[in-house]
């Protein structure tokens, strides 16, 4: 799997939307061979979570991770970002429905990232924890975790992404990327005694 750095992303493109089986309507974004486009966001388990994989419902197995990314990440993104808008906007009337230019395009795309003052930039990003398309999850060794899932607030860890496209509401668009592997690398907690030795 590649990682995000080898990607030529200027390659993808957005074909016109077809309707999910939630009813929404998803313009895929394909890779120079027709494909979603998938790659490793990292390539050692540094990234982070403020928040951890969550849901409003907690029987929700469709959760979503926020993750703190790096400068050149961060660079990576906003690149990308604006690759698609230009795209969405030269097949708007496809895409859309009627005809945007890029300005238009611009003001109804939601950013890829989430920035706030005083904190470090995060990504969204869904994952299934059940199902045929339940994220799968793996250890620093490269052996599968099984069973109950580790607190991912309290790991640091590598994803692969898969960019599944652009959902198309009313009044607003957006990526969707969707978390297929985790290698997770779960931090022991510091240790609250004090032990000496002789």
């Amino acid at each position: 799997m590649e990682l995000y750095t080898n990607v030529e992303f200027w390659t993808w493109s957005v074909a016109p939307p077809l309707l999910s089986s939630r009813g929404t309507k998803i313009a895929p974004i394909l890779d120079a061979k027709g494909r979603s486009p998938t790659f490793r966001l990292s390539k050692d388990a540094d990234l982070t979570t403020p928040f951890g994989a969550s849901a409003y419902d907690p029987a929700n197995p469709r959760l979503s991770l926020d993750m703190r990314l790096e400068e050149e990440q961060i660079e990576w993104f906003e690149k990308l970002q604006d690759h698609i808008m230009k795209d969405v906007a030269a097949k708007s009337a496809s895409v859309l429905g009627k005809v945007f230019t890029e300005g238009q395009v611009e003001e109804h795309m939601k950013k890829i990232l989430t920035k706030k003052d005083g904190y470090q930039p995060t990504l969204r990003t869904k994952l299934s924890k059940s199902g045929p398309r339940a994220c799968q999850l793996w250890t620093n060794e490269g052996a599968q975790i099984l069973g109950e899932w580790p607190d991912l607030k309290k790991c640091r860890f590598a994803p692969v992404l898969e960019l599944k496209g652009l959902y198309l509401a009313p009044k607003e668009i957006g990526c969707i990327f969707e978390v297929t592997h985790l290698k997770v690398d779960q931090v022991a907690p510091p240790c609250p005694f004090e032990f000496e030795t002789e």
